[in-house]
């Protein structure tokens, strides 16, 4: 029994300066965010657990104590199994290659280049042009805070840059969430293909992908995915984010 809990003890040590390490740089080098913060506090969480393993055990024994370390099992085993939920449905692609035009989902610029998250959905999205070349590709995203450009600007050159003809491409540029990215793009489509009917796909990240097809639904465009990867040190701020993002979306269906 002491060797085990040595060993839990250590595990949250462990993973408490993980999450704390990775949430302070993400924070430092990408920027701050409600993920990176729960990151951080998640960090935090399991640093104190797991530093005072004995005296907490002692205290969450019975009554108040006991119903809250509950709850926070509980809310960690909820938020896992989201997380793990929204990676794995977003990494299984729905592309018939024979869509007509193709959506990618802005994702934030630093200075005139892309984000890195934002370089792997281009990535993706060239990928999935290169197997359908008569998709057009309408890039969305408009100017953020602190962004010297539009996202959809961005994006363009960078799509230019590796070889895509720029008649091809759609730019979207007003839109500052992900309903007005289809909203916006669907208003654009439709005067593209003169109201006519025409296929979407969604270009994103795999932990976007089940809320950014509920909200295309809700924008009045059925789509299929193809989905960017994404960075394995971003994925606790990124999916814990969603994951609150999807609750949200659930609930006020925005």
């Amino acid at each position: 029994m002491l060797k085990l809990k040595k060993a839990v003890r250590a595990i949250l040590l462990i993973l408490g300066a993980a999450f704390f390490i990775d949430g302070g740089c993400m924070a430092i080098f990408s920027n701050i965010n409600l993920g990176t913060v729960l990151t951080i506090l998640l960090g935090l969480l399991l640093l104190f657990w797991g530093g005072f393993y004995d005296e907490l055990g002692e205290r969450t024994k019975r009554g108040a104590g006991r119903v809250c370390k509950y709850v926070v099992m509980g809310g960690l085993a909820v938020m896992l199994c989201g997380c793990v939920f929204l990676v794995a449905f977003g990494s299984i692609d729905t592309a018939d290659y024979d869509e007509d035009a193709v959506i990618v989902l802005g994702c934030g610029v630093v200075g005139d280049r892309p984000s890195a998250l934002l370089a792997l959905r281009l990535d993706a999205a060239l990928e999935y042009a290169e197997k359908n070349p008569k998709a057009v590709i309408a890039v969305s995203g408009g100017r953020g805070f602190q962004e010297d450009v539009s996202e959809a600007e961005v994006m363009t050159e960078y799509l230019v840059e590796r070889g895509v003809d720029i008649e091809r491409i759609i730019q979207e540029d007003r839109s500052a969430s992900t309903s007005e990215n289809y909203r916006f793009s669907k208003e654009l489509l439709d005067a593209h293909f003169g109201g006519g009917e025409y296929r979407v796909i969604t270009v994103t990240n795999d932990f976007h992908i089940f809320r950014a097809k509920g909200i295309a639904r809700r924008n009045g465009l059925e789509t299929t995915t193809y989905h960017a990867p994404t960075m394995w040190y971003m994925y606790p701020s990124v999916c814990m984010r969603e994951c609150l993002a999807a609750l949200y979306f659930a609930v006020f269906g925005s």
